[in-house]
């Protein structure tokens, strides 16, 4: 709907442009046509007024004008004005016109009632010769019938306008119902997918090609979408898997602990042993909180600058007991002076301390490098640090 109203008001603007120029351009044609009869007729009796240069024969002009005037049906008149009143002829003037107060060439008297069109006016100095003193030959046209013109043309082109924005509104509603099919057919298989089933997609082969790349990008969507819930369930079955065995244990060893009496040191040596479980539990949720942010994207927050060698020293001291079984040894080579987030440095740090403990030989050595490197060709690339070990 708002988009037929949308091409009816673009439909309208541009008609109603058109009709504005189409009525100018006729009122202009109208008045020239007006300004050449002008000019017709006062050609037509001007060698008649200066060839007469005396008073005789003035009856005749006189006569004249009224035959002309009288087959014409009063819509053309004309006036010869001067200060002898021998010579003029055609009597007063239209009501409201002042003589002295018409310039030379064309003029507008307009109307003295309502519905009364205006009058145009051609007035031309005649020089005196002989007993003919100056005259001013006035030739005046009536433009009611221009304006009739001008007025029904007006009325055809106001109904034209109407029938046509009507008209553009109907078809444009039809078009857009017509052209939004396909946008109505994606929305209902949109809101046709069923929950739970992550591997649903839309099908884009039924739809145009305006269509295709919007259903493909929202695929896309619901793939970035699969993955993500992909990883969170194997997130959450790691976390069940890792903290199962240390609550058995704790389970276990409670319910064993209850099922008699127990001495002190029996019971000191149980609560040992819960809170070396409970500890490993505490690094386990660490280890999944740390591991969930990364794949949130969370970036580091609190960065600090330090020497990466001194804080891969530090980290040793995590995993010294786990070294210590294997009879592993730690030698770090190389140091980068970079800004890191220490407490996500140290996290991430010590599972590689503890996975290379749990996967190297005995009586091997584990070598951390630091290195620094350039992303780009340029002077101006940024410089980035990284470990390998």
């Amino acid at each position: 709907m708002h988009m037929a109203l949308m091409f009816a008001l673009s439909a309208l603007l541009i008609v109603s442009a058109i009709g504005i120029l189409l009525r100018s351009s006729l009122h202009d044609s109208l008045q020239k046509q007006m300004h050449n009869e002008l000019l017709f007729r006062e050609s037509l009796m001007s060698p008649w007024i200066i060839a007469r240069t005396s008073a005789e024969g003035w009856s005749t002009l006189a006569n004249k004008f009224t035959v002309l005037a009288s087959s014409e049906g009063e819509r053309v008149r004309y006036w010869i004005v001067s200060d002898n009143p021998r010579f003029s002829v055609g009597g007063p003037p239209p009501a409201g016109v002042d003589w002295s107060l018409l310039q030379e060439g064309f003029n507008k008297i307009p109307g003295t009632s309502e519905g009364v069109c205006s009058l145009f006016l051609l007035v031309k100095t005649i020089p005196a010769n002989g007993e003919r003193p100056a005259l001013r030959y006035v030739v005046a046209i009536d433009s009611t019938p221009y304006m009739g013109t001008l007025d029904a043309f007006t009325r055809t082109l106001l109904i034209i306008t109407a029938l046509g924005v009507l008209i553009v509104a109907l078809l444009g509603y039809a078009v857009s119902r017509i052209g939004l099919r396909p946008v109505g057919a994606l929305s209902h298989q949109a809101q046709h997918l069923a929950p739970g089933d992550h591997g649903q997609r839309l099908d884009a082969s039924t739809l145009p090609q305006e269509l295709q790349q919007l259903a493909t990008s929202f695929n896309g969507v619901l793939e970035r979408q699969e993955i993500a819930w992909r990883q969170l369930e194997s997130f959450n079955a790691d976390v069940a898997h890792e903290l199962r065995t240390p609550l058995t244990n704790l389970i276990g060893q409670t319910q064993l602990g209850l099922s008699r009496r127990r001495s002190p040191e029996e019971l000191e040596e149980l609560l040992g042993s819960n809170l070396e479980e409970l500890e490993r539990m505490t690094s386990i949720v660490n280890d999944m909180l740390f591991l969930s942010h990364a794949h949130a994207g969370d970036h580091a927050a609190q960065l600090t600058r330090v020497s990466l060698r001194e804080e891969t020293l530090k980290t040793a001291e995590y995993v010294e007991a786990s070294f210590a079984e294997k009879q592993l040894s730690l030698k770090v080579e190389g140091d980068v002076i970079a800004h890191i987030d220490r407490r996500l440095f140290h996290r991430s740090l010590a599972n590689l301390r503890e996975n290379s403990a749990r996967h190297s030989p005995p009586e091997s050595t584990i070598t951390p490098c630091n290195q620094r490197h350039i992303t780009g060709q340029s002077s101006n690339s940024p410089r980035r640090a990284s470990l390998m070990m």
